[in-house]
């Protein structure tokens, strides 16, 4: 696809590649025919406004929005999913298409496709965790691996450190009655 001014053309090579986030459905047009679609990526020289490129595993020209980014109206180029969230499909069009991070679970950095991992033991991950320690578990608390709350220590154990994975047993002469 390209364009250029119909009038003073002699050659189609006088013509303009189709500018980054537009599309030319034919050449020699005097304008690019439009923005690029939604959840699609439009490098220059784009003849359709939703490109697909099945023939290349590294398309560095266009093709449908990957997975880890969303793509809105006239992308040039994809748009990474904020740190905290994911998406784990292709044509992404807005950060709705990115999903908050699982409780539990962490999304570091950018782009994510799925989240990173489990929260850390003594810690927790309420949502929207960007690293493995968002909440640092409370004295009289516990928590496991991938914990998305607190869990208080049972009667006949107690905790007085923080960010801890278990409970200990009351020691004999001392007695903890409560949760």
């Amino acid at each position: 696809g390209t364009y250029g001014n119909v009038a003073g053309l002699h050659l189609e090579s006088e013509c303009t590649q189709c500018d980054p986030g537009y599309y030319c459905a034919t050449n020699a047009l005097q304008a690019p025919t439009g923005l690029c679609s939604p959840g699609f990526y439009c490098l220059a020289g784009q003849n359709v406004s939703t490109p697909r490129n099945p023939y290349s595993s590294e398309n560095t020209t266009s093709d449908v929005c990957p997975p880890g980014s969303y793509c809105p109206l006239g992308t040039v180029l994809p748009i990474d999913c904020p740190v905290g969230t994911f998406n784990p499909s292709e044509g992404g069009t807005s950060t709705a298409d990115c999903t908050s991070c699982t409780a539990g679970m962490y999304c570091e950095g950018l782009g994510n496709i799925n989240p990173s991992g489990y929260c850390t033991a003594g810690y927790y991950c309420t949502g929207n965790a960007s690293t493995p320690t968002q909440f640092t578990t409370e004295a009289g608390y516990f928590t496991t691996t991938g914990a998305s709350a607190l869990s208080p220590c049972s009667v006949g154990t107690y905790q007085d450190h923080t960010a801890q994975s278990a409970c200990s047993t009351c020691p004999a002469g001392y007695y903890c009655p409560t949760t």
